[in-house]
């Protein structure tokens, strides 16, 4: 029954209830035919205004939120249920309170807003939330800066800093979550910092695919990431991590714009260099990295009745380590399994075998580190235990050491290689701040002595009666190093030693 009809028969109805009542029969005609019509009229042209009203009111609330959302850019996070406000240079986490404080101020500012001030509040907060901090895109100001905070402080490119930026990107976003990137231990610290501020910001993990040793993974799944050593040092980069909501809103957008980490490195950054050592592991077998370091760093000695080559494998851990180290890589072949790949080379190539009784690989030299046998033999017969004796240097072992080598077969060596190979082949020795090495003396210069000597010459030559402070004692035992051509020792160790011996300054 349409609408017509069904009036009819409610007009019929009514009719029918009061066939009998002549008044009520005349109301309602007269109510029909002169009432009915103009109150329709007036209720057609009230909805007619009210609905161009609220269309009104709606474009003016649209409006409102436009231009309220271009000209405060707010964000949300759901897993946190956090306020983010971007004044075009930096993000600042924000509560809910001073969100809707500022909304409602705004309103109130728009006189025409006022009667839907509540409707306009909740339509607003409705499209912030949804105003993902996820899909910031953060201007290029704040990109720069973050970019100026990572280099060249902390990496040596910016292309190194955009991929670090959109690993992390890549993990608050959930991609490539099989991936391993392997980072130096140095960054613990740091690395822990940023998924601080992520955990409490965002709710959610910045570092999980970040790996400081290697534990079998699968090479085509591990990526290298080189950083700088200073990162060890917090108090070097402690100025970054007040920027670190700005940190990880460049993050997403970059993990968004490139699509992921893989793909910019792998197709969408020039520098070469960076992406062969990111993609070094995924580029290269256990095999053909061992063959790479055998080239790199033995040479065949010809044949058997000519000479016999060899070295230990205890020699071999120590190449190893500097071939990981010359290529910034993690430990990523056991030691069980190195050896027994190594043994296979050895047995596969031609005058070439391996001892097993002695542990030793014959038929090759080492390249390029000549100074490792001679090294452990100056230490084995010039380097003694002693518990008295402090604040060895290791520029002092090296000049001692090339002193020692009288330049044979230029045997030079660094403070670096030094440290090494006492901490590989001499674990037990202390060492602090990779520099001072405690409780050994060697036996080609006494310290103790050398300073006592010099001091008696001094004396000697300036007569008794008058005092001498240490500093300028210091001074004058320098000079007379200096005339005699020999090495001085330290300004701290010569404090140190005098101190105890002349309390109050030296007695001419």
């Amino acid at each position: 029954m349409d609408e017509c009809k069904e009036s009819l028969q409610v007009v019929e109805d009514i009719y029918a209830i009061y066939k009998n009542d002549a008044y009520m029969r005349k109301y309602i005609h007269t109510y029909f035919t002169t009432q009915l019509k103009p109150m329709l009229s007036n209720m057609q042209n009230m909805h007619a205004h009210r609905q161009t009203h609220i269309q009104e009111m709606g474009q003016e609330q649209e409006n409102f939120i436009h231009t309220f959302l271009n000209t405060h850019k707010y964000y949300y996070v759901p897993q946190t249920d956090k306020f983010f406000l971007y004044d075009e240079i930096h993000y600042t986490a924000i509560s809910e309170d001073d969100v809707l404080h500022h909304i409602l101020t705004e309103i109130s500012k728009d006189k025409k807003l006022i009667a839907w001030k509540q409707r306009t509040k909740v339509s607003l907060l409705k499209r912030i939330k949804e105003n993902l901090l996820f899909r910031t895109i953060p201007n290029s100001e704040t990109i720069q800066h973050i970019l100026d905070l990572f280099c060249p402080l902390l990496f040596k490119t910016k292309t190194e800093v955009k991929y670090f930026l959109s690993i992390l990107g890549d993990n608050l976003l959930k991609k490539n979550s099989d991936l391993i990137h392997f980072i130096s231990s140095k960054a613990k610290l740091f690395l822990r910092e940023i998924n601080n501020h992520a955990q409490i910001f965002i709710g959610t993990n910045a570092i999980q695919t970040f790996k400081h040793k290697y534990h079998e993974h699968a090479y085509t799944k591990c990526r290298l990431i080189q950083i700088n050593d200073i990162i060890k040092n917090d108090a070097l980069w402690a100025h970054i991590i007040p920027y670190t909501l700005d940190i990880l809103a460049v993050c997403c957008h970059y993990s968004a714009r490139y699509g992921n980490a893989d793909e910019f490195i792998r197709a969408k950054n020039n520098d070469k260099e960076v992406e062969n050592f990111v993609l070094f592991l995924h580029n290269h077998s256990q095999e053909s990295i061992i063959t790479m370091f055998i080239a790199e760093y033995m040479i065949p000695v010809g044949k058997p009745e000519e000479t016999m080559g060899e070295i230990s494998w205890k020699t071999m851990q120590y190449l190893w380590k500097q071939f990981l180290d010359a290529h910034k890589l993690p430990a990523i072949i056991f030691q069980s399994n190195l050896k027994q790949c190594l043994i296979q080379k050895w047995e596969a190539m031609e005058n070439t075998s391996y001892d097993e009784s002695y542990e030793k690989f014959i038929g090759m030299e080492v390249k390029y580190v000549p100074y490792v046998q001679p090294f452990l033999q100056f230490w084995k017969d010039c380097m003694i235990y002693d518990v008295n004796e402090v604040d060895l240097e290791l520029d002092e072992i090296v000049m001692l050491f090339h002193k020692h080598m009288d330049n044979r077969d230029h045997c030079f060596i660094t403070e670096k290689e030094v440290l090494d190979l006492i901490l590989f082949f001499v674990p037990n020795v202390e060492i602090e701040n990779e520099k001072y090495v405690h409780k050994y003396r060697c036996l080609l210069w006494d310290k103790t002595m050398d300073i006592t000597t010099t001091l008696t010459a001094i004396f000697a030559e300036h007569g008794q009666g008058s005092l001498l402070s240490i500093y300028d004692g210091y001074e004058k035992y320098c000079q007379k190093k200096y005339e005699q051509q020999q090495p001085s020792v330290s300004k701290q160790y010569f404090e140190k030693f005098v101190s105890e011996q002349w309390k109050d300054g030296f007695a001419m």
